[in-house]
Formats: C-alpha cells, sequence, structure tokens
C-alpha cells in the first residue's frame, strides 16, 4: 500500500489521522447579502429621516446646520472618489464655500448665493494658481464641477426652505 504524505509533514511523519481544531466560540449571524446590518441600517435611516423633518418643521436654522455638514461630507466623499484619477479639487475653499453658499441661500436669496457661488469659483482658482498648468487646469475643473454638482444645487433645498411658512412644506 501506498501513502501519500500530507502537505506540511516530514518524511516517515503520519497525519493522516490529525483533523483540524474545531472553534469552540459562537458564531454570530453575520451581515446580510448587502453586507450590513438590515437593522441598524434602517434604523439609522429612520433616526436621520426624523433628525431631518424636526429640523425642517420647528428649527429651519439646524436644517441648514444639517444640511452643511451633509454637504461637506459629500465634498470629501467625492474628492476621495476622484483622488483614484490623481484629480484633486481644493478641499478648503470647497468646503467653506460650500457652508457660505448654503447659508448665504438661506439667509439672502438668490442673489446672495450666486455672490457666493462666484467667490467660491474665484478661492478655487486661486488656490490652484500656483501649481502647474495641466494639475491645475484639471484640480479647477474639477474643483468648480463639485462646487456646482454638490452645494449650489443643495442650496436650493435651502431657498426653497427659506421664504414664507409654507417652506417646509415644499422642502418634504
Amino acid at each position: 500500500m501506498s501513502r501519500k504524505r500530507a502537505r506540511g509533514s516530514r518524511p516517515g511523519e503520519d497525519r493522516t489521522a490529525a483533523a483540524p481544531p474545531r472553534s469552540t466560540v459562537a458564531t454570530q449571524p453575520g451581515p446580510g447579502r448587502a453586507g450590513r446590518n438590515l437593522t441598524a441600517a434602517i434604523a439609522v435611516g429612520i433616526s436621520l429621516a426624523a433628525l431631518v423633518l424636526v429640523s425642517v418643521y420647528l428649527i429651519e436654522v439646524l436644517f441648514v446646520g444639517l444640511a452643511c455638514a451633509a454637504i461637506v461630507l459629500a465634498i470629501w466623499e467625492l474628492a476621495n472618489a476622484l483622488a483614484v484619477r490623481d484629480i484633486r479639487p481644493p478641499l478648503a475653499p470647497l468646503a467653506v464655500g460650500a457652508v457660505g453658499m448654503l447659508v448665504s441661500a438661506y439667509a439672502g436669496g438668490t442673489e446672495a448665493l450666486v455672490a457666493a457661488f462666484a467667490l467660491t469659483v474665484l478661492a478655487v482658482l486661486l488656490w490652484r494658481l500656483s501649481d502647474g498648468p495641466e494639475a491645475s487646469l484639471r484640480d479647477t475643473t474639477a474643483g468648480v464641477f463639485t462646487a456646482v454638482y454638490i452645494p449650489f444645487l443643495a442650496s436650493f433645498a435651502v431657498l426653497m426652505l427659506a421664504p414664507d411658512e409654507d417652506g417646509a412644506s415644499r422642502v418634504t
């Protein structure tokens, strides 16, 4: 009879009877097919929706603050996604400009929003002037795109909230 040697054993050593040890630790149920805990995801979603609704109907300034935080996070996430392609929009002027656009839209209306947007674009241009022309053009274009795509469009929700008593119902 010929016996094959087990992988990792020395000649003359018999490892056919050795079984791998079994874990005695109880396993917890893993995440679902989506890769996350569905109960926690639903709870977080309901909590965030309740926070937004309370802020829209009761404390409008809190809604503007929540929108500012969400928009700054969205800018950061888009910048990380663009960094994969070696495109680096300037985060500092975009974050400050985003907050400025949302607050000016709430406080001053469309004219203030357009002025804040123009200042944000100018800040992005000036921020990247010290880089070389190729990187400057690519990063400035991405910065202007980011300023239009995220905070400028989000400012319209704040504009709808501001004017009258029915602003909250227009946002929701």
